[in-house]
């Protein structure tokens, strides 16, 4: 009986051993699942993600500087596009007749007075 014995306390020290490890490993998750905890993991990550894709963003712009003030060329005269086109539309003016150029484009167009035959349709030749 002495060798049922001896197993017997085996068994219990395993399963005491086993019990300890799941209640060690219960204890980290909920550890882990704490709301402070988790986070700053969270916020861990992406900064630092956010700091790999800035130092590439870097090393690309740097070996690509001509397409990058291109670029920057481009957004630059896409936002002044309205003072370089009034600029240029006051210099066209001055080329043009007086009359022509105080007039305003919101000023209606005077056409030639209708004749007669203002009213018929092209084409066709009926009487009226």
């Amino acid at each position: 009986m002495s060798k049922l014995k001896q197993q017997m306390r085996e068994d219990k020290a395993l399963r005491d051993t086993a019990h300890s490890l799941i209640v060690a490993d219960v204890a980290h998750v909920r550890n882990i699942m704490n709301a402070e905890t988790l986070g700053k993991r969270i916020a861990g990550r992406i900064g630092d993600g956010a700091s790999d894709v800035l130092h590439k963003a870097g090393n690309t712009a740097g070996n690509n500087s001509g397409i990058l003030a291109a670029v920057v060329a481009a957004a630059a005269l896409w936002f002044a596009r309205k003072p370089i086109l009034e600029l240029l539309s006051d210099e066209a003016t001055e080329d043009l007749p007086p009359d022509q150029a105080s007039r305003d484009e919101t000023d209606p167009v005077t056409l030639p007075p209708n004749d007669d035959r203002g009213d018929r349709i092209i084409g066709e030749d009926h009487e009226q």
